[in-house]
């Protein structure tokens, strides 16, 4: 699945998919040199990879917290989320830290938080 097509794909969720943040995730590692690195080869102190975080927060549906794995290392992020009432969407905005490359912020609106910093990170790593 290309960037386009995965985005594609996100943005037509309306609810949280484990197939898809499992392709996401899959995508950044086939087509980033440091994310793959980081994915494979950071361990924490409990020792899992990168991968191995991601794949015990997909397993119990901490979706917010696999999608926040795939944020590019040193961008800050913040997730807006609506009024209970609301029917307004989620919106997530990823942005270049201090001392990164700058690019213009990313903001995305999505059904769910997860769906939305998912995408923000994608189109982030991927302008």
């Amino acid at each position: 699945m290309t960037n386009d097509e995965l985005i594609g794909a996100l943005e037509k969720a309306t609810a949280d998919d484990k197939s898809l943040f499992e392709d996401a995730w899959e995508h950044l590692c086939q087509t980033s040199f440091d994310f793959r690195r980081y994915a494979c080869t950071s361990v924490d102190d409990y020792g899992l990879t990168g991968t191995g975080r991601f794949c015990r927060f997909v397993d119990v549906g901490a979706y917010e917290s696999a999608a926040l794995l795939m944020v590019p290392e040193g961008c800050g992020w913040r997730i807006w989320a609506p009024a209970a009432d609301s029917l307004q969407p989620h919106r997530a905005t990823v942005w270049a830290a201090r001392g990164q490359p700058m690019f213009a912020p990313f903001d995305v609106d999505a059904p769910t938080p997860a769906l939305a910093i998912c995408l923000a990170a994608l189109k982030a790593r991927h302008d």
